[in-house]
Formats: C-alpha cells, sequence, structure tokens
C-alpha cells in the first residue's frame, strides 16, 4: 500500500510486516539515557529535552538501577508545587518498575502496556539492564519503520 499525506508531502510505503511474532530484542532501544539519583528536577528536564526523550532510567554513583523518571513526573512535581532546582530526581521516580527480558514475545509485553497505562519498560538480559522498550517503539513496528 502507498500512502501520500499532502500536509506533509510524504510517501509512505508499507510491506506486511508479522510483528506480532516479533521479540523485543527486536524494538527495544539498546542506547539508553539515563540520570543520576541526586540530579535535580531541572537538571533531568534539560536531558530529557536535549536527548529528545519522554523517560529515563534513574541510577545511583554506581550505575545502579534505582527506578525510572518522566516527563510526567516533572509534570506532577511541578503542578504539586515543587521547585526543580532543589528537588532530586530520587524524589520523583518510580521505584515499583515493570521489566522484561529482552526474549520477551512483542505481543504479551504491549498487553501489559495497556492493561497498567504505561509507557516505557526497561528490558533485561539475564540480570543485566540492556535497553528499554516504549509505546513510540511500538508505533514504530505498526507503521514498519524500524530502525
Amino acid at each position: 500500500m502507498m500512502l501520500k499525506t499532502s500536509a506533509f508531502g510524504l510517501t509512505l510505503s508499507h510491506a506486511p510486516t508479522d510483528y506480532l511474532s516479533m521479540l523485543v530484542q527486536e524494538i527495544m532501544k539498546t542506547d539508553l539515557v539515563t540520570v543520576s539519583d541526586d540530579a535535580t528536577v531541572l537538571d533531568l528536564e534539560k536531558l530529557l529535552h536535549d536527548k529528545r526523550v519522554t523517560g529515563m532510567p534513574v541510577v545511583d554513583g554506581d550505575g545502579e538501577l534505582l527506578g525510572l523518571v518522566s516527563q510526567s513526573d516533572v509534570i506532577q512535581h511541578a503542578m504539586n508545587g515543587g521547585d526543580p532546582a532543589s528537588t532530586k530526581v530520587s524524589r520523583i521516580m518510580t521505584v515499583d518498575l515493570v521489566t522484561c527480558d529482552m526474549t520477551d514475545d512483542v505481543k504479551a509485553i504491549g498487553s501489559i502496556m495497556l492493561h497498567l497505562g504505561i509507557h516505557r519498560v526497561l528490558v533485561f538480559d539475564g540480570q543485566q539492564l540492556v535497553g528499554i522498550v516504549t509505546s513510540t517503539d511500538y508505533v514504530r513496528i505498526v507503521c514498519n519503520d524500524l530502525p
């Protein structure tokens, strides 16, 4: 199928893909951007903007995973009157993480994300953090636009 949009002048071609049988390792991002737990929310806002991401893992000084933080956490913090210049990321991060294995089924992880209303899942190979899969990655596979 070929689709041409006049508003943007884009031409997109879509080849049938059996994306429901894919594994997480086929769609995950491996170039993780992380933030330190002692960074300020203001530092985080700049990092999110500069790296063009909406969330990232939070690590301690030794690189150990402590949590996950997103733009939603930043917005909630601001709505509650928090000071981004003095609040540490560790105060707003999520610590109850949803994770998966890189060999998990894309369909199963997508279903979990939908059910829980989350937009990102950290991906492990055994005990090692190796990537992240996001709702944007699912849009990419449906649009047949894998990196």
